[in-house]
């Protein structure tokens, strides 16, 4: 008898060959060759994905992203869609979208504590027609002030109310200074 290695590619058991029946043996235990045949086989009956479809909002007021006009809107409770008389798809392939499709915002990540932390965004595509040639990250926060808070006194950041940068809704935005922003953050005990 010789020994052999499992055929299972995470097993490093190795084990002495022993031929049953016709066919000689490819792993080292049952758990093994069912691991690997579930690997393999684990997408063949499985039904296609569905687009998932987010439920509409009544009363939501949507408006156009400046750079975007024609092709992006953004709404008041924060969330981002194509427009829905889009005539032709923003970008084509893998991911493209229909007109009216809502987007789902990504975010940053802490690859050390691996969570989710960070401020909400989308990542537009290059729109040649626009004059835009590259992607840009496009906060959803500064999305949503721009076109629904007024900021006559132009200060230049804005400021989450209830301190949680995931909620994107106009009611818990509010343009402030760096400063008033800071300060903000020590008396909710963000900083």
């Amino acid at each position: 008898m010789k020994t052999k290695e499992c055929a299972y590619f995470w097993c490093n058991n190795t084990f002495e060959e022993k031929v049953v029946g016709a066919s000689a043996k490819k792993f080292c235990s049952l758990r093994c060759k069912k691991r690997h045949h579930d690997r393999n086989n684990r997408f063949k009956n499985s039904p296609p994905k569905a687009r998932v479809q987010y439920a509409e909002i009544s009363g939501e007021i949507w408006k156009d992203i400046k750079e975007y006009k024609g092709y992006y809107q953004v709404s008041d409770y924060g969330r981002v869609r194509v427009h829905p008389e889009t005539k032709s798809p923003t970008h084509q392939g893998k991911g493209s979208s229909y007109p009216g499709k809502i987007l789902k915002p990504l975010s940053c990540h802490n690859k050390k504590e691996k969570k989710e932390k960070g401020y909400r965004y989308f990542q537009a595509p290059p729109i040649p027609s626009l004059g835009l040639s590259q992607r840009k990250k496009l906060r959803i926060h500064r999305l949503v002030a721009e076109a629904f808070i007024l900021n006559p006194a132009k200060k230049p950041e804005i400021n989450h109310m209830d301190g949680d940068k995931s909620n994107n809704r106009v009611s818990n935005l509010e343009w402030c200074t760096g400063e008033e922003n800071r300060e903000h953050a020590r008396q909710a005990g963000l900083a």
